[in-house]
């Protein structure tokens, strides 16, 4: 009974964490996204080739202004620096949305949590 409360709790902070994200963008000329997950040793080679598509379909969009992504020894970090057109494109929803959609193929950080995601504004000098 505790383990479903604290996945509810999980699953909605993660939903409130994806609306603050796009209240705060709204104000925001750019910003950085920092998202990492941990594909399962078997699925990395496959992984990493679906992920590599959709990231450049992703870019297409406009909303991302330049990424990249690393491999440190089993987690993949992809960092992105996303532009105002990024609150009518939501493309980081859709990317979370794709992440999900293969987290059988992904280990957990945690029950349930399957993706670390950290933002910040950009501060032009």
């Amino acid at each position: 009974m505790l383990a479903m409360a604290f996945i509810k709790i999980n699953i909605f902070l993660m939903i409130i964490g994806v609306n603050i994200l796009f209240i705060l963008c709204e104000n925001i000329m750019k910003f950085i996204m920092n998202i990492r997950f941990k594909p399962k040793p078997d699925y990395l080679d496959e992984f990493v080739n679906k992920y590599h598509k959709i990231t450049e379909k992703a870019f297409m969009k406009g909303s991302v202004d330049k990424y990249f992504t690393a491999i440190f020894d089993d987690e993949i970090i992809y960092v992105g620096i996303f532009n105002e057109k990024e609150k009518n494109t939501k493309i980081i929803n859709k990317g979370i949305e794709w992440i999900d959609k293969y987290k059988n193929m992904l280990q957990p950080y945690s029950k349930n949590k399957y993706i670390v995601k950290e933002f910040g504004k950009i501060i032009d000098s």
